[in-house]
């Protein structure tokens, strides 16, 4: 059995070693391109000061981050394992996950950092799931988001993936986002 993998090259090797170990054989087919916004250095310059953390919504926000900045001794707030295990990689020393999503990480903040320690600084693409300016706003906290990266979505599958589609090769498909599904 074959399965489509649609998460950008970064993202995908996780998942297609998941489907190998249960025996299923992926099929690369990223439907988004992550693209590092080219003067992020400079987005992210005034922006860190004065920032007590630094929160992460995706591993691509912890590599365009990390591409921009060495400003590792922040601690890091990420989402979840995958975004949390990027940061730890990238060589933030303290690294937070919340293991859910927007609202478990605005809890997790919540649960460790104080609104008068300094704003929170949210390295972002330009197109984000959730409100954590709004969740974190509500508990006194400011947030900075930076755009750093862009997810821009392929417009057409890589060389062989529609014929194998048109024939029934492959059984299935794993979307991660409703832009990579779209």
């Amino acid at each position: 059995m074959k399965a489509l993998v649609t998460r950008p090259v970064d993202d995908a090797a996780p998942v297609a070693a998941l489907l190998r170990v249960r025996g299923i054989e992926p099929v690369a087919a990223p439907m988004l391109r992550i693209e590092p916004e080219p003067d992020g250095a400079a987005r992210l310059g005034g922006a860190l000061v004065g920032v007590q953390a630094v929160l992460f919504t995706s591993a691509n926000g912890v590599r365009a981050y990390t591409g921009a900045s060495r400003r590792f001794e922040l601690p890091a707030f990420c989402v979840g394992d995958a975004s949390a295990a990027a940061a730890r990689i990238a060589g933030f020393r303290t690294v937070f996950s919340a293991d859910g999503d927007i609202s478990d990480l605005a809890a997790l903040v919540g649960g460790r950092l104080a609104p008068h320690h300094g704003a929170l600084l949210h390295a972002a693409g330009a197109d984000t799931a959730g409100d954590p300016a709004g969740e974190l706003d509500r508990q006194g906290f400011t947030l900075r988001r930076v755009i750093l990266y862009r997810a821009i979505a392929a417009e057409v599958f890589p060389s062989g993936i529609e014929t194998a589609l048109r024939q029934s090769e492959i059984a299935m498909a794993v979307f991660f986002s409703p832009r990579a599904a779209g």
